[in-house]
């Protein structure tokens, strides 16, 4: 009896070993706590039905998990499973119920899923306002009376009755999983929020809406705007003359990209662009003189060409507002060229015209920098970008510019 005590202890243990350990599943991921924080950790990621019901969460530097229900945390999120689940309070069967309702499409309509829920999946509507409705997918054997089922839809109807394609694909297909998606996807297509859609699929991956493409972390972006130069001169570097500045007004064009450093800060970008700016500076009736030759008044006029290459860090504030607030800040490798400088002598009307301007390197880049403020507008596809710069080329014309740019992400 001894000997087979042994064999069968270590069995059971056994047994029971691999049992718990099967069970345990450790993701990274993150939880968003009631006031708004966010813990990052690991999540024990079970099955569906578990997961509604509890999270339990490691917290970075610590060794013990801590278990979370409804409502004592705002959400969790997997990212490597593409998984985000919700606190919700709704009514189910005519019973307020809080639970971690797993999201499908987030956005400016909201839907979630409890799978398995009474032997069928359970959805939830909710718009931003609040609205919400609860219902289920249908048994998939088309079996249900036309007129019931037009009248269990109704409700439904009602929520998705801005969006002409959303409710004429209800009516046409059967409530599942991937109808159901597909159908608030066209709603948030056609309800232009100002809000991003994210929908999450089954494969592990995300995309916006309108794209048809996974969710990417970078972006293009096409700029345009206009650009104040302000250009002072060192004194004695023309023969007698003094200090004097040149300003003008032109346009900037630029193109670049924006990736998402979203591992480290959802709202932390580096950005990339190449800029070209229209040098076009003057300044008027200045004393000067040239080669040796007397003093005399000029018009003097600056003008050619600037190649900015940008890189640096930005910052979007406000995860849950509609235009986001922005900083940015970076280095600029600068390359100015075609640059004429003309001074007209005011009393003979003779122009002198040099090609090389005397403070310029054709063949050099020089380094500067670039600071500044702004804003991003999130649409359903894209987003509308406003930079305001200052902009210190470092170059040998050190021009100092002030930039206004307005540009769309994509």
């Amino acid at each position: 009896m001894k000997t087979i005590k042994k064999p069968l202890s270590a069995l059971l243990l056994s047994i029971s070993f691999l049992s718990t350990w099967a069970q345990v599943n450790p993701q990274e991921g993150y939880i968003i706590t009631l006031q708004q924080d966010t813990l990052r950790g690991i999540i024990d990621y079970r099955a569906e039905q578990r997961n509604t019901r509890q999270c339990d969460f490691k917290k970075e530097g610590t060794q013990e998990f801590v278990t979370y229900k409804p409502g004592e945390i705002e959400s969790y999120s997997i990212p490597n499973a593409n998984a985000f689940y919700k606190t919700l309070t709704t009514k189910i069967d005519n019973r307020d119920s809080t639970i971690f309702a797993s999201c499908l499409v987030r956005g400016a309509m909201n839907l979630y899923r409890i799978a398995n829920f009474m032997n069928a999946d359970l959805f939830i509507l909710q718009k931003n306002n609040g609205e919400t409705l609860t219902f289920y997918e249908e048994d998939g054997t088309g079996n249900a009376d036309r007129a019931q089922r037009r009248n269990r839809l109704v409700p439904v109807y009602n929520m998705l009755r801005d969006s002409d394609r959303a409710t004429k694909r209800l009516w046409k297909e059967e409530i599942n999983r991937n109808t159901m998606t597909q159908i608030v996807r066209l709603y948030n297509e056609d309800v232009v929020s100002g809000i991003p859609t994210e929908i999450f699929t089954s494969s592990g991956s995300s995309y916006q809406i309108g794209s048809g493409k996974k969710n990417r972390n970078y972006h293009f972006v096409v700029m345009g705007g206009m650009s104040y130069q302000k250009h002072t001169t060192k004194e004695g570097r023309m023969t007698n003359s003094t200090e004097f500045t040149m300003t003008g007004l032109q346009p900037k064009l630029s193109i670049g990209v924006n990736y998402n450093l979203t591992r480290i800060a959802s709202g932390l970008y580096v950005e990339g662009f190449i800029s070209w700016s229209r040098i076009g500076i003057k300044k008027d009736d200045v004393n000067l003189s040239y080669n040796m030759c007397t003093s005399n008044s000029f018009n003097t006029k600056l003008t050619g060409n600037d190649l900015h290459f940008e890189v640096g860090p930005a910052y979007r504030f406000g995860k849950d507002l509609k235009v986001k607030p922005l900083v940015r800040a970076g280095i600029d490798f600068n390359r100015a060229f075609g640059q004429e400088f003309e001074a007209m002598n005011i009393s003979t009307n003779y122009a002198n015209l040099f090609e090389t301007y005397y403070y310029i390197d054709n063949k050099q880049f020089f380094f500067g920098y670039y600071f500044g403020i702004g804003a991003a507008y999130p649409l359903s596809k894209g987003a509308i970008l406003l930079y305001l710069d200052y902009n210190d080329t470092g170059t040998n014309i050190p021009l100092q510019c002030f930039d206004v740019r307005i540009g769309y992400e994509f």
